[in-house]
């Protein structure tokens, strides 16, 4: 399953290419005239991170990590995951890195949600999880509540 994609593409190195069609080489930017890199850019690097905590809800994993090189909310994500659990989520991670985007490679588990990295956001966290749990979800679906374009 895959997460809900509201607002565009974002890269995941899971993926062979972007949605986009963009597959970056790295993670630096490029001054346009020279070609030459100028700063890190704002995404993680998914073989870069430290788990600051983590919760297992049934088969679901509720997931705080720091990526230290990243620029957006200090390097924070908050992220759950679906069917797999930390001991199975941190195998995958040292084969292919721990990456906080969404993707569509069926082999490799991706989070299904992310939240604001706050104390909040936490607790937003566990009760998506614990809703799923209740068949929050399955309810909405079943309804034809939920806008699949």
């Amino acid at each position: 399953m895959m997460g809900l994609n509201l607002f565009g593409n974002s890269y995941s190195s899971y993926d062979e290419t972007s949605k986009c069609g963009f597959n970056p080489p790295d993670l630096f930017s490029y001054e346009v005239a020279t070609g030459s890199p100028t700063w890190p850019l704002p995404n993680p690097d998914p073989k870069h991170y430290e788990v600051g905590r983590y919760e297992e809800i049934g088969n679901y994993l509720v997931l705080l990590v720091n990526y230290p090189n990243c620029v957006n909310y200090e390097g924070d994500k908050i992220m759950v995951y679906e069917d797999i659990d930390y001991v199975g989520l941190m195998a995958q991670a040292k084969r292919h890195g721990l990456d906080p985007h969404f993707s569509g490679n069926e082999n490799l588990k991706s989070p299904i949600a992310r939240f604001e990295p706050t104390d909040r956001g936490w607790a937003m966290a566990v009760a998506f999880t614990h809703g799923l749990r209740a068949g929050g979800i399955a309810e909405v679906v079943a309804k034809g509540m939920l806008n699949e374009e």
